[in-house]
C-alpha cells in the first residue's frame, strides 16, 4: 500500500510555501522531509530544462523525479514556476497504474493553490497559511490515502 507522507509547495525561487507531513512515526525526523523536497528541486530543474528543448511544455505534471528505497517523489509544476511534490511510501506503486490518479490529485492541489493565493489578504510568495487552504489539502491527501488503502495495486506473479 502507498500512501502520501508529505506535500511540499515552493515558490519560484526555491522558498517553502508550504510543507505538510501527514504520516510519520515518532521515530522519524520530520526534516527528512524537507531534506528529500530540497533534493527533488535539482531534478526538477533538470526536467524542465529537458521540457524547454524538447518543446513539451504544455504539461505540468512532472511526474516521477525519483525513487528511494522507501519513498517516491513525484511533481508538478505551474505556470509561474511554483512547484508542487508528492513524497510517497511504499513500495507497491506502479507507475502506469497511480500516474493519472496522481496527475488528478496535483490537478486539484492545484487548483486550491489558487483559490487561496487568490486571496487579496495574500502576498505572492510568501508562507501558506490559510487554515482553509491546510484543511482542504488534508482532506484530498486522505481521500487518496484512503483510496489507496482500499484499492491496492495487486503485483503479478510471475511463474
Amino acid at each position: 500500500m502507498s500512501c502520501i507522507c508529505c506535500l511540499a509547495i515552493i515558490g519560484k525561487k526555491n522558498n517553502p510555501l508550504f510543507l505538510k507531513v501527514y504520516k510519520s512515526s515518532e521515530a522519524e525526523d520530520p526534516l527528512k522531509y524537507h531534506y528529500i523536497a530540497h533534493t527533488a528541486l535539482d531534478i526538477v530543474e533538470e526536467k524542465i530544462n529537458n521540457r524547454k528543448t524538447t518543446n513539451t511544455q504544455n504539461d505540468m505534471y512532472l511526474g516521477l523525479l525519483f525513487p528511494t528505497e522507501i519513498y517516491k517523489v513525484f511533481g508538478y509544476i505551474t505556470n509561474s514556476d511554483v512547484k508542487f511534490l508528492l513524497i510517497i511510501a511504499g513500495d507497491d506503486y506502479q507507475q502506469t497504474d497511480r500516474d493519472s490518479e496522481i496527475r488528478s490529485l496535483f490537478q486539484q492541489l492545484h487548483s486550491l493553490y489558487i483559490d487561496c493565493i487568490s486571496n487579496p489578504f495574500y502576498t505572492f510568495g510568501e508562507k501558506i497559511e490559510s487554515l482553509q487552504f491546510a484543511i482542504s489539502a488534508r482532506s484530498l491527501v486522505q481521500g487518496y490515502n484512503q483510496q489507496q488503502t482500499n484499492n491496492p495495486v495487486r503485483k503479478s506473479k510471475r511463474f
